[in-house]
């Protein structure tokens, strides 16, 4: 992580016009565990999550809501939900693309995180929210 969050904030202090617009959420599992091993991030207010994802969810949900400045994002409440029914039904998915749900690799995990959203926007797009 030091290593990429040190190109990222490169990139926003000596990068072109659009690399110094960029923002970026930093989390850790304690709120000051990394300052064993980058202390140059003082004074940024790092999150911690405390591996807990419903935390995650939360100020996620609060940094895009922020930094995009959309004020139609769905709640933290109705996300943690989706969440929920997502790793219910991860297992199945898995299966039947040949996957242990424990094994599942990074891509391909993302690329069933992306088709899940596109089915849940789809639901939503057809029920009018």
């Amino acid at each position: 992580m030091p290593f990429e969050l040190g190109l990222f904030f490169g990139a926003k202090e000596f990068g072109s016009r659009k690399q110094k617009t960029k923002n970026a959420i930093i989390f850790d599992i304690n709120k000051y565990r990394y300052q064993s091993f980058i202390s140059d991030l003082n004074g940024i207010d790092v999150k911690a999550h405390a591996n807990d994802p419903y935390t995650a969810i939360k100020y996620i949900r609060d940094w895009l809501r922020v930094s995009s400045k959309r004020k139609n994002l769905p709640g933290e409440t109705l996300l943690i939900q989706e969440y929920k029914k997502f790793k219910k039904t991860m297992p199945y998915t898995a299966k039947r693309l040949g996957f242990k749900p424990r094994d599942i690799p990074y891509d391909d995990y993302c690329g069933m995180t992306e088709a899940g959203i596109r089915i849940l926007l789809s639901a939503d797009r057809k029920s009018g929210q």
